[in-house]
């Protein structure tokens, strides 16, 4: 009898075993998939769209929280934004409740001497977190389009004018639509990651760039 609830246990380990090689296996499949796309981006022509004459007036949001140790970083990247300062407008969307918000403070005073369209949004009561923020600063917005970036994400000078290409889109969109544009991600720390640079998921997926309308 002991015997053959051992043999019984044997099978029911083997069937376990050999079910998680085949959930593995089914995963390894979905990241060769990923591989296929990776190298079919890196085989594309990047034809880069002329700036259009007209641009459009462009907010940038930025949610900051509790973020001391790279607002500083931040701010310096989005104000040497390419862009003509008449058309943009950034918003430093604070919710800090430590000294990131003096910094904060200090920073937008100093670029606005210089010339930079940037302000201070503060809130009384952190509502909603960082979409809260989000959605309080649309209410001080007057740019026809909203650019947001996190803490960590460093955009190129040059980000606006080249996705501003996107613009044309606005000549067919009705009124009451909305569209969303993601471009790819700039990592600061992508060349000392050995994990990131041996990840292809987000190699792929952050240099990628999606239009969606609705």
């Amino acid at each position: 009898m002991s015997t053959l609830i051992f043999r019984y246990m044997i099978y029911g380990i083997l069937v376990i075993y050999i079910g998680c090689l085949l959930m593995i296996f089914f995963y390894s499949l979905t990241q060769l998939n990923i591989l296929r796309h990776f190298l079919n981006f890196l085989n594309q022509k990047k034809d880069i769209p002329p700036v259009p004459k007209k641009l459009p007036k462009v907010t940038v949001q930025l949610p900051i929280y509790n973020e001391f140790h790279v607002i500083e970083r931040l701010l310096e990247c989005i104000t040497a934004l390419e862009y003509p300062h008449s058309l943009l407008q950034i918003q430093v969307l604070e919710d800090s409740t430590d000294e990131c918000l003096d910094m904060s403070q200090r920073l937008v005073i100093k670029y606005k001497k210089k010339g930079i369209p940037i302000e201070l949004i503060t809130r009384n009561k952190r509502e909603g977190f960082k979409a809260g923020a989000l959605k309080n600063g649309l209410a001080h917005a007057k740019g026809e389009f909203i650019a947001i970036f996190d803490s960590d994400f460093l955009p190129k000078p040059d980000w606006l004018l080249k996705t501003s290409s996107l613009y044309r889109f606005q000549d067919w969109i009705s009124p009451n639509s909305m569209g969303t544009f993601k471009s790819r991600i700039f990592d600061s720390n992508k060349s000392s990651s050995l994990c990131f640079r041996c990840t292809f998921h987000f190699r792929t997926s952050r240099k990628k760039s999606t239009t969606t309308f609705y």
